[in-house]
């Protein structure tokens, strides 16, 4: 989750998962980003949440993005094995508070949607490091990176992960 969003000020932790908007069932997460991008900025909404187990109801007042928060956050809608993960830049304030040591750099998951491949494999809060042997340095360089991968191309990443790098290879098969 994204440090002082909308989402953060709404009540919503990490790991919250978003079941219905205004009594609406949310099937997939591009349906919740439609219903919230055609609602107004300051309307207030109630959204039911699954939170350690339990349904949640919270009130929550839409907002936008801070421009500098929206230029850092890639969503992963690619057309191979990466679609699905969302990540961000690495900044120094979230590798502070995560006790990610200096030396490494690349960018953060901050969501694997359910159906996508990866999901399972990867996990919000990895650090992407490289992608075929390419390092990752930012959301830019990552996107570079991930528009080239084909449709069924095997990739394989350098992620870290609770203390240690590992590498991860993604098949569609």
């Amino acid at each position: 989750m994204i440090e002082n969003s909308p989402a953060e000020k709404a009540g919503l932790k990490r790991g919250d998962v978003i079941i219905e908007y205004d009594g609406k069932k949310i099937a997939e997460p591009n349906s919740l980003r439609n219903m919230v991008a055609n609602t107004l900025p300051g309307e207030e909404h109630q959204m039911k949440v699954m939170r350690d187990n339990k349904t949640v109801t919270v009130q929550v007042i839409i907002g936008e993005l801070p421009v500098n928060a929206q230029d850092e956050v890639i969503s992963g809608d690619y057309e191979n094995v990466l679609k699905g993960v969302t990540v961000q830049d690495l900044t120094p304030d979230i590798a502070q508070k995560m006790k990610i040591p200096d030396r490494i750099k690349g960018v953060i998951i901050s969501d694997v949607a359910e159906d996508s491949i990866s999901s399972g494999v990867l996990a919000q809060g990895d650090i992407v490091q490289e992608i075929n042997r390419k390092k990752v340095s930012n959301t830019k360089n990552y996107q570079e990176i991930v528009s080239r991968i084909k449709i069924n191309e095997d990739v394989l990443l350098l992620v870290y992960r609770r203390g240690t790098s590992l590498f991860v290879t993604l098949s569609q098969r």
